[in-house]
């Protein structure tokens, strides 16, 4: 059921619906993390885990076309965690699994990182 009620504390109550838009079952990639952006919610970024290389990639995704990523920027290691900058709603910060932490424009990418 896509429809579900959910109870916070102090008597608080959502109502939530889940509508699956896109899904990708590739066996030799892995998600990581999911970020919304906090500024423009139709916005999402996604870390993905290469499983066969240990290198990643990041995509940008815009909910009103779910067809293809905004932006994919390719990383040189797994990219564990991705979070927008509250203050500058075209930045992201992209933890990898070497404990590096990296600040990247998705606003003048050119599509890879070091």
């Amino acid at each position: 059921d896509p429809l579900q009620r959910v109870e916070v504390e102090d008597g608080l109550r959502f109502k939530l619906e889940w509508k699956m838009i896109w899904s990708d079952d590739n066996q030799f990639t892995k998600v990581n993390c999911v970020a919304c952006n906090p500024q423009d919610r139709m916005l999402f970024a996604v870390a993905y885990q290469n499983l066969n290389t240990h290198k990643g990639f990041i995509t940008c995704w815009n909910v009103q076309n779910v067809t293809y990523p905004e932006l994919v920027i390719s990383t040189s290691t797994n990219p564990t965690t991705v979070k927008f900058s509250i203050d500058n709603p075209r930045l992201i910060a992209v933890g990898d699994e070497s404990g590096m932490v990296r600040f990247i424009s998705i606003s003048a990418s050119s599509g890879h990182i070091a």
